[in-house]
């Protein structure tokens, strides 16, 4: 939703993570010690303060725009298409009661804007106020993020 491209695998282990290019986010110390590339560690267990530290440590912008959205099955881009593309393809409900529908331009999914998606949104304001209350230091080659 928000166009970052990311991978999640609960099989992922410690040694790969360790050595994997590109960032790594996580909460495990022990991991972040180990990390041999970028990463962030985040000590909390709040998803609005970790929606928060992304946005201020990697410049996210936390509103959706579909026109950058990304599949979260295959990761390619979403494209807005209308009603009767979709008449066939989904539930009539879901048809009757939705007015904006996504397709994915890879694997062809189809997305609905609806109630997960202001869900979402809600939790993406209130991300982006709690944001604004955020400073960084640096401290012995780490950059640290601290809430006012």
């Amino acid at each position: 939703m928000l166009g970052v491209e990311a991978h999640y695998d609960a099989s992922y282990d410690d040694d790969f993570l360790a050595r994997v290019p590109g960032l790594v986010i996580t909460r495990d110390e022990q991991l972040y010690r180990a990390r041999r590339g970028s990463a962030i560690l985040l000590i909390t267990d709040d998803h609005l303060v970790w929606l928060a530290v992304m946005s201020r440590a990697l410049g996210i912008d936390l509103r959706i725009e579909f026109g950058k959205s990304l599949c979260p099955i295959c990761g390619g881009h979403l494209t807005r298409i209308g009603r009767r593309d979709v008449e066939s393809l989904l539930p009539a409900k879901v048809v009757e009661q939705h007015d904006e529908f996504l397709k994915c331009i890879n694997c062809g999914k189809l997305y609905w804007v609806g109630n997960h998606h202001r869900k979402i949104q809600d939790i993406l304001i209130r991300a982006m106020e709690l944001s604004k209350r955020i400073n960084s230091i640096c401290m012995d080659g780490s950059t640290i993020f601290k809430i006012q």
